[in-house]
């Protein structure tokens, strides 16, 4: 476990002292971001929607009666 640790270690100061940009993190990250502010808006639209609709609630005048 700890092997992995320091293999990863390693790494990072293999990927630091290369300079070459990685587009594909930044276009997966954006996607993502993209993603996420969908779901937050729709849940935020859901969370509006039914609060707007609790509070509006109207009572028919004449409810119908099943015989």
């Amino acid at each position: 476990m700890i092997g992995s640790v320091i293999a990863a270690d390693g790494n990072t100061e293999v990927n630091l002292e290369n300079n070459n940009i990685d587009y594909a993190t930044y276009v997966l990250m954006l996607f993502a971001f993209v993603g996420w502010t969908f779901v937050l808006v729709l849940l935020g639209a859901g969370v509006y929607h039914a609060f707007r609709h609790h509070r509006n609630r109207k009572e028919p005048e004449k409810p119908m009666r099943c015989k």
